[in-house]
C-alpha cells in the first residue's frame, strides 16, 4: 500500500503540469509564438534570428526546362543494370515526398547524392539527370549552414518540379529506346 501511495504522489505534479497544459493549450501556443528570449542560468536563447525571419532565404535554383531528347541524340541506357534504373526512379519519387514532407536537408541531401549515382551508373544517357541532381545538392549543400529547414513553403513545389523535370527526361529517354513501348493510362 505504501509503494501505491507513494507512485500517486510521484504521479501528481507531472500529471497536474499535462493536463493544464492541454486546457490551456491555444494560449500557451500563442504565448510560445511571441517568445523572443529565453533566459536560462548559462545560455541565452534568442528565437526569431534565422535568415528566413530576416527576410534572407535564399533562392531557389533557376528554373529549367527539359528539352526534347530524339533517339538520334539520346544514347542508350545501360540496360544491364535494371536496378540501378529502378532504385533511381524510387529515389527520385522518394526525395518528392520528402520535400513536401519537410524531411531533414542531410536526410534529402544523402537521396539526392543516391539518385546522383545511379544517374551516373546508367552512362552518357542520364546526364541531364546527373547534372541537374548535382545542382540541387549544391543548392541543398549550399553555404556554411546550408538551407535553412523547413523549407520555404514557397520553395517546395518548385524543388518537386525540378525532380520532376528529371524523372521525366529519364523516362523519355527510356521509352525512345524501346521503340514499341506503350505507356498506360490511370483514367
Amino acid at each position: 500500500m505504501d509503494h501505491f501511495v507513494s507512485l500517486i504522489d510521484s504521479l501528481a505534479w507531472p500529471l497536474t503540469v499535462i493536463i493544464l497544459a492541454l486546457v490551456f493549450r491555444t494560449e500557451l501556443v500563442s504565448l510560445l509564438r511571441r517568445l523572443r528570449s529565453a533566459d536560462l542560468s548559462t545560455r541565452v536563447l534568442e528565437f526569431g534570428d534565422s535568415p528566413i525571419d530576416r527576410g534572407k532565404a535564399p533562392k531557389p535554383p533557376p528554373r529549367r526546362r527539359v528539352r526534347p531528347t530524339t533517339a538520334k541524340t539520346a544514347a542508350s541506357p545501360k540496360w544491364d543494370k535494371p536496378a540501378t534504373l529502378f532504385w533511381l526512379a524510387n529515389d527520385l519519387m522518394w526525395i518528392q515526398d520528402m520535400l513536401f514532407r519537410a524531411a531533414p536537408r542531410d536526410k534529402i541531401i544523402t537521396g539526392l547524392k543516391h539518385t546522383r549515382q545511379y544517374a551516373t551508373d546508367l552512362g552518357p544517357s542520364a546526364g541531364f539527370a546527373a547534372t541537374e541532381l548535382a545542382r540541387l545538392i549544391d543548392y541543398f549543400e549550399g553555404g556554411p549552414e546550408g538551407i535553412p529547414m523547413p523549407l520555404i513553403l514557397d520553395q517546395v513545389p518548385h524543388l518537386a518540379n525540378q525532380i520532376e523535370l528529371v524523372k521525366r527526361d529519364i523516362a523519355s529517354r527510356v521509352e525512345e529506346s524501346q521503340p514499341q513501348f506503350r505507356k498506360l493510362r490511370v483514367v
